[in-house]
């Protein structure tokens, strides 16, 4: 898997250096919390360093996966610069329900969730 990865990101233009780390973290006989019981899969973009393109890469995956049918959420965690509200082209706080539980903006068929709603322009 690691050298077909490889691979292929080597084939795109403008690629020079590619270096694939995978790891696996296995858990103990512990039984799984069901936080997200409807939720199956999640998928984790970070880097430690800023300025990288994660919430571009994260945009567009998330928009990628709407566009097969996949049902998809995309949470913006990042405090010091929330880009996806920008990039998904949502402004203004979102809604709330009675129970005071914020309503997931939605635009392409992602459900989004960033600080950047809540935030003065």
């Amino acid at each position: 898997m690691k050298a077909q990865a490889e691979g292929l990101l080597r084939a795109l233009p403008g690629v020079k250096d590619v270096k694939v780390e995978m790891t696996a973290e296995v858990r103990g006989n512990q039984a799984p919390r069901q936080v997200a019981p409807d939720v199956r899969h999640i998928v984790a973009v970070s880097s430690g360093k800023g300025g990288v393109g994660k919430s571009t890469v994260a945009v567009n995956l998330a928009c990628a996966l709407a566009q097969t049918g996949a049902r998809v959420g995309l949470l913006d965690c990042d405090v010091y610069g929330p880009d996806v509200p920008m990039m998904m082209g949502l402004t203004g706080a979102p809604d709330a329900t009675p129970e005071r539980k914020l309503i997931p903006k939605e635009r392409h068929g992602v459900k989004t969730m960033s600080i950047g709603y809540l935030l003065d322009e």
